[in-house]
């Protein structure tokens, strides 16, 4: 931030205070050379986060595309992967995701992110202008296609141990493409049954805002022993889908 400086080498400067993260921060004048020409100045930003829309999903929809899949048989699966609803809130450049989930969350496990017995993919389509291409349309991993001819610039994997983030360049139908940084924040509310996802626009250079940006959100476990997804077979088994 350029810093405009006045008589007596008084100085201001401004910024957009929504694209800090909330808490504590600082601010000091720096000359070109690097020299520090001032202590630096305490200030605390809170920025409310606001709601653009709530997208509902079918409870007990969680069967797979033609409606077969079954849960693997080893206690704690049966309904883990069954998705209420997915809110949206924006501020500033910034973007929000919160899963509510139709049951209770599981953290049996002990996850490190609050969850287990779940995982997520969120992909995520920023407008062709501003990304300059077309994505990908292979969902990695997953057997599957964007829906309705989309396509995607980043994905997003959600684990009870794992989280990170990739770009759609060298994905395939396979393997995510080259990873990016920073991985998006996650909290989790075991009661609430809610898994808050924060990204960071540092991960996206060149991206302004997730204006007009897209986003898909699958489910499915992951086996973090393994460091895959857990199997589908003609039928169930303690960690296999049927």
């Amino acid at each position: 931030v350029k810093a405009r400086v006045g008589p007596g080498g008084r100085w201001t400067a401004s910024f957009e205070a929504a694209t800090l993260p909330d808490g504590d921060h600082s601010l000091l004048a720096i000359a070109g050379s690097g020299l520090a020409l001032s202590a630096p100045q305490s200030f605390k930003v809170t920025v409310p986060w606001f709601l653009v829309k709530t997208q509902d999903d079918p409870i007990g929809d969680d069967k797979g595309p033609l409606g077969t899949y079954r849960y693997p048989t080893a206690p704690g699966f049966e309904g883990r992967a069954d998705i209420e609803s997915v809110s949206l809130y924006r501020r500033g450049p910034g973007a929000k995701l919160v899963i509510k989930m139709a049951k209770e969350l599981s953290d049996g496990w002990n996850p490190a992110f609050g969850f287990d017995h779940v995982c997520f993919d969120i992909y995520i389509d920023f407008p062709a202008r501003a990304m300059g291409r077309r994505g990908a349309v292979d969902l990695p991993r997953l057997g599957s296609r964007m829906p309705n001819g989309a396509d995607w610039d980043y994905a997003a994997f959600l684990g009870g141990w794992k989280v990170a983030l990739y770009s759609a360049k060298g994905a395939s139908q396979a393997a995510f493409g080259t990873q990016v940084q920073p991985a998006p924040r996650v909290t989790a509310d075991k009661k609430e049954g809610t898994i808050e996802v924060l990204f960071d626009m540092d991960a996206f250079p060149g991206l302004p805002s997730f204006d007009a940006a897209r986003f898909y959100d699958t489910a499915w476990d992951y086996d973090g022993v393994e460091g895959a997804l857990r199997p589908l077979a003609p039928e169930p088994a303690d960690y296999v889908f049927g």
